[in-house]
């Protein structure tokens, strides 16, 4: 009785040990694992302290949610970035910015529509998701290459992201200011209210030329830059 008690009893203690030890390896592997996009979400949203880097991403989650959160800061500032536009070729001698923004609104509701606020969004949108997109590869190619120029101090300091964002910002300007050019110049089709139009006229005869057009779509704006200015003049 002794003996088999004994024996039972060390069978006990082995079993134990062993599902300690596959709990241990589990922890393991759990904490091994890359932290899902939602939970880095849910990080961020309870104000705790998060650290991402390239390797913890996952691009299907990336084009998904980066995406989104594109066309949602697009579809609300894109009204104001238009009326900034527009307002940037108003030639008058005189103007008064904050009644001026009103006056223009009501011009682009009369004259297009709500639909008028919002010219030239779905080629910004279509073709500024990708452009996106590679600034946030370039930025994450450039901090990694900025960080390892130093220590440890130097990698939590706010200068290694910051040079790493000037960087970036300067190698994807090849990509973001002819998207820029074409879409201000689709921007600018509504034109402005006709009694701005005559004042700026007195003071430029050849203001008209600073809007151009009317262009049917961005190939027409291209092939329009690139008579007028070559090449060169989508990078102007």
């Amino acid at each position: 009785m002794d003996s088999n008690g004994g024996v039972q009893a060390g069978n006990t203690r082995a079993q134990e040990t062993e599902m300690d030890n596959l709990l241990a390896i589990s922890s393991v592997e759990e904490d091994d694992e890359e932290p899902d996009i939602e939970d880095l979400i849910g990080s961020i949203l309870s104000r705790k302290e998060v650290s991402v880097a390239w390797k913890d991403t996952s691009l299907p989650h990336l084009l998904c949610y980066g995406s989104i959160l594109y066309v949602v800061e697009q579809l609300l500032m894109y009204p104001s970035d238009l009326l900034k536009t527009r307002l940037q070729v108003d030639l008058r001698p005189q103007n008064r910015v904050w009644r001026d923004w009103l006056v223009l609104c009501e011009h682009i509701k009369k004259k297009e529509g709500y639909r008028g606020f919002f010219r030239g969004f779905t080629f910004n949108t279509v073709a500024g998701i990708p452009a996106q997109l590679v600034y946030l590869a370039t930025y994450n190619w450039c901090k990694e290459r900025v960080e390892s120029m130093g220590g440890p101090a130097w990698k939590a300091s706010p200068m290694a992201p910051l040079c790493a964002g000037a960087l970036a910002e300067g190698l994807t300007s090849i990509v973001w200011v002819p998207l820029d050019v074409i879409v201000q110049k689709i921007q600018l089709q509504g034109g402005l209210p006709s009694q701005w139009e005559s004042k700026a006229l007195l003071r430029n005869p050849h203001h008209a030329q600073h809007i151009g057009g009317p262009f049917k779509g961005p190939m027409e704006v291209i092939r329009d830059v690139v008579k007028e200015d070559g090449v060169p003049g989508l990078w102007r």
